[in-house]
């Protein structure tokens, strides 16, 4: 198991220290980005980015909405319902 270490920043301090945080990042600080006390957002550095977890993750929902019986996705459908305000 790694061990990282995380900074913790609020949204104003990203805009103002940018090309600092982003020195911090390089050197493998994982930054998480606040916004009124609320996470929004992490800046890590690519070589920390494993795409292996976010596939199998979309591969299971898959499946599950397979088992299911949901069929695919009606964006169409979505867009309409969303922009007449509907949940």
């Amino acid at each position: 198991m790694t061990h990282r270490t995380y900074r913790t920043v609020g949204a104003a301090e990203v805009r103002n220290k940018l090309s600092s945080l982003l020195d911090q990042v390089e050197k493998g600080v994982e930054i998480l980005i606040t916004r009124r006390g609320k996470p929004i957002g992490r800046l890590i550095s690519n070589f920390q980015f494993d795409p292996s977890a976010a596939i199998a993750a979309g591969k299971r929902i898959r499946a599950r909405a397979k088992a299911m019986k949901l069929g695919r996705f009606d964006w169409k459908k979505f867009k309409s319902d969303r922009d007449q305000g509907r949940p």
